[in-house]
């Protein structure tokens, strides 16, 4: 994942780590982190493995990090900092995998994230607490926010594109289409262009 200043580039491994590299004029490691082990960690202490990264838009050394565990730790990564960095915060409310992670477009306190337990997660990071749940049906595998911060795309397990409003109080998603005959693996919106005048 790149950081908004794409100075940075974070990456994850199936050995609990992410490593951050300064790409500008060459390439350097300036970070590794090793995610925190959590409460239900039960592979022998071994660290949960790490796939969903994602730099906040609006914080550039912030970066959320999804667990195998389920678990959602918050990092800053500082260039000038040692190697012994630990989490601002690690929230463990998720019950299966953590899927897809995105950072509000809108709104730079909130943090999104989808987990195969079939719940969307909404946290307060500076408040560091969980702010909304949807609860669905189906585990999810991907998740985007549009650039309006109003809609939210997820990916099923079985190949559904569900979309949900925001706005609205209900946890039912506002559109559903079956896009793909398996797993949804990523989703991105395009992006609107300013109308012309």
């Amino acid at each position: 994942a790149w950081s908004p200043s794409e100075v940075y580039v974070a990456s994850s491994s199936d050995a609990g780590e992410v490593v951050v590299h300064r790409v500008q004029g060459s390439v350097a490691k300036v970070a590794k982190v090793e995610h925190p082990p959590s409460a239900r960690e039960a592979d022998g202490g071994n660290p949960p493995a790490l796939g969903a990264l994602q730099w906040a838009p609006f914080h550039p050394s912030l970066l959320a990090v999804g667990a195998a565990d389920g678990s959602v730790a918050v990092w800053s990564i500082r260039p000038s900092a040692d190697s012994d960095l630990t989490p601002q915060h690690v929230f463990n409310d998720h019950a299966g995998a953590c899927t897809g992670l995105q950072w509000s477009p809108v709104n730079q306190h909130l943090l999104a994230s989808c987990s195969s337990d079939a719940m969307l997660l909404f946290y307060d990071v500076t408040k560091q607490c969980m702010v909304r749940t949807i609860r669905l049906q189906r585990a999810l595998t991907a998740m985007s926010f549009a650039s309006s911060g109003v809609h939210l795309a997820a990916g099923t397990g079985d190949g559904e594109l569900l979309v949900f409003d925001l706005r609205l109080e209900t946890p039912e998603p506002a559109w559903t289409v079956q896009a793909h005959d398996g797993p949804v693996r990523a989703l991105a919106f395009q992006r609107s262009a300013a109308a012309a005048a």
